[in-house]
């Protein structure tokens, strides 16, 4: 018997890498699967090998990005299946650029993949799983999106995802669908930091990803029934959970102009100013203008 027995489960993204494994996992502990990538051979294989294993897979070459092809994805799997009961958003684009060097084209495939590509399969699946009164949705993020340098677009783009999974887990806990999101550091084909998602031909570190699928399994089975609009991140020997932004302080006054502003920041909110993504070069407010100072 196996966590996910009786499910279906579609995965993004799927043909290599960390979607690979999550999908093959997924099959493995009985999920009817539908193995979705752009590149229909590295698909195709994948999905014959979860038949060859002895699981249910069906092969899709849909583009997220494109929303009729969105559709059409969560459309094989009724079609398949008869319902479905997970959605694993992880098909991305990656961009490692200067903030000022990348074109418009780039921006817009990253941006196309990245988020309205979780958009329109989101939104295709939960029309299917709100009649059910169930459903998961695991969004695929990148602790990226806390700011990386030279990562500006596709930080931004995993960003809008994890707001959007904080939103979809509201708007549809009435229905029984819950919605969560994944931060992952895995050993892919990838740039330096393991992001998930994208192919550069070379491998990253962190930890293979058969060792980081068990989360999103997880994630997707009953297990996790209460658990929803949260983040985890797993790095195969680490589990943590991000916490949701939040205000750490305030001030008030009866009336503000730009020198109660300057007072308030100076006597406390100065204090509570926190240090600046993933970098290892933190930017503080610590002498009135913004200062570089060590950071880890």
């Amino acid at each position: 018997m196996g966590v996910l027995d009786g499910k279906a489960v579609i995965v993004t993204g799927s043909g290599r890498g960390l979607g690979r494994a999550y999908v093959k996992l997924a099959a493995a502990e009985g999920a009817e699967v539908v193995v979705n990538d752009c590149d229909g051979d590295v698909a195709q294989a994948v999905g014959a090998e979860i038949v060859a294993a002895g699981g249910r897979a069906v092969v899709s070459e849909h583009d997220v990005s494109d929303p009729a092809a969105a559709n059409a994805l969560i459309d094989l799997c009724m079609a398949s299946y008869g319902r479905i009961d997970g959605l694993v958003n992880n098909a991305g684009r990656l961009d490692w650029h200067p903030a000022w060097e990348i074109t418009e084209e780039k921006i817009a495939d990253v941006v196309g993949t990245n988020v309205l590509g979780v958009l329109y399969t989101g939104v295709a699946a939960m029309r299917a799983m709100r009649p059910q009164h169930s459903g998961v949705i695991v969004n695929i993020i990148s602790g990226a999106h806390l700011g990386y340098p030279d990562m500006a677009v596709y930080s931004a783009s995993k960003g809008a995802v994890a707001s959007v999974t904080y939103t979809w887990a509201l708007d549809l806990a009435a229905d029984g669908v819950r919605v969560n999101g994944f931060s992952p550091l895995g050993r892919t084909r990838m740039g330096p930091m393991g992001i998930s998602g994208i192919d550069t031909g070379e491998l990253s570190g962190g930890p293979e990803p058969e060792l980081v699928a068990p989360a999103v399994v997880y994630l997707l089975s009953d297990a996790a029934a209460g658990l929803s609009g949260q983040i985890l991140r797993f790095e195969g020997d680490r589990l943590g959970v991000l916490v949701h932004p939040h205000f750490v302080d305030v001030a008030e006054r009866e009336k503000w102009d730009v020198g109660a502003i300057a007072e308030a920041v100076d006597d406390g909110l100065r204090d509570k100013i926190g240090t600046v993504g993933l970098a290892p070069v933190d930017l503080r407010y610590v002498t009135g203008s913004p200062e570089a100072v060590g950071g880890s």
